[in-house]
């Protein structure tokens, strides 16, 4: 079977824990509320929150523009990682949101700070 010859459990196990351990420097930034993870998913809470200014959708258009695809749901910024992600490619992501999340407050278009 392809995942046993791949590891691809074993895999999932290290890039997981590595994505709860570096999602929770995202707290870092003030519009941040809670971090969470289950295996490959993350979820990244944004406070305070208004839907009219669609902070969400703008997350997305700058994730976009590095290459990177985020879901927004609410309030609620979710990243789903394929099982195959490689440690490396894992820190090019994160490297890449931390990118997003700052240009947010550089155009000030970062929901208010707590």
């Amino acid at each position: 079977i392809k995942y046993i010859q791949e590891k691809t459990l074993k895999n999932v196990a290290k890039i997981s824990k590595i994505l709860k351990q570096e999602l929770q420097k995202f707290k870092q930034y003030p519009f941040v509320g809670d971090v969470r993870t289950i295996g490959t998913i993350g979820a990244i809470e944004l406070e305070p929150f208004d839907l009219k200014k669609r902070v969400g959708y703008s997350i997305y258009k700058e994730g976009l523009k590095n290459n990177l695809i985020l879901r927004p749901l609410g309030n609620v910024i979710y990243l789903y990682l394929p099982l195959c992600t490689t440690p490396i490619e894992l820190a090019d992501i994160l490297g890449k949101m931390h990118d997003v999340f700052q240009n947010l407050i550089t155009n000030n278009q970062a929901p208010n700070s707590k």
